[in-house]
């Protein structure tokens, strides 16, 4: 219950939680579908509680899009060095995705028209260009590990570095599980909902986590 009420008392954490929800419900109807004594008025519930429950999380994001865009701009020429340069091309990728969100959100309450499907698609796009840049800083940590330990076994020199960079580790399973969902909404990877679901549920656990323990919050060494 300490951690539900945390949680719930900041916006990331409401946040995290409903995406958790979000991803359940989707996995859920989807494993509903493939059993026939299983009405579709249940399985109608669950898809309409995922649509209402990533609508409610547009809302939570927006106008974040403008913090994202100053910590980016703020960052840009403070550091040449290669990580600190893609952390903040991943920062400006998400700024871009976040406007997208909030413009689709606007559309999806009525206020105007616009096609849903192609500006979704451009929110994708810049999602996993977001994910992929963070991944990217993720192999770079564990190139960093494999370089400091160059007469050690490369297996037993990643499970060490695994048990020592907890941050990376559940970091890394984060993004692998994320890169799943824009990456299957632009059509470039042929997977089900399921898939989607259970690979945005096993994200959001992550995220969670994260939330709860600043230990596990990823650091660029």
């Amino acid at each position: 219950m300490e951690i539900l009420i945390k949680l719930n008392n900041q916006t990331s954490g409401r946040d995290k939680l409903a995406r958790l929800l979000q991803y359940m419900a989707k996995s859920g109807w989807y494993y509903m579908q493939q059993n026939e004594n299983i009405s579709h008025k249940n399985i109608d519930k669950l898809k309409s509680l995922e649509y209402n429950l990533a609508t409610f999380r547009k809302l939570l994001r927006f106008g974040r899009f403008v913090d994202h865009l100053y910590l980016a701009l703020h960052n840009i020429g403070d550091n040449k060095h290669i990580t600190k340069i893609t952390a903040t091309a991943a920062k400006l990728a998400y700024t871009a995705f976040l406007l997208y969100d909030h413009v689709i959100w606007i559309a999806r309450i009525g206020i105007i028209d616009i096609d849903i499907s192609k500006w979704t698609k451009s929110a994708n796009r810049f999602w996993a260009i977001t994910i992929a840049l963070q991944l990217s800083l993720n192999i770079y940590e564990y190139f960093k590990i494999f370089n400091c330990k160059k007469d050690v076994d490369k297996i037993s020199s990643l499970i060490e570095g695994m048990k020592w960079r907890q941050d990376l580790t559940l970091d890394t399973l984060k993004n692998i599980c994320d890169i799943v969902i824009p990456l299957s909404g632009l059509g470039l990877l042929k997977v089900n909902s399921g898939v989607v679901g259970t690979f945005g549920t096993i994200s959001s656990l992550a995220a969670i986590l994260i939330l709860l323990n600043p230990k596990f919050k990823f650091f660029i060494s």
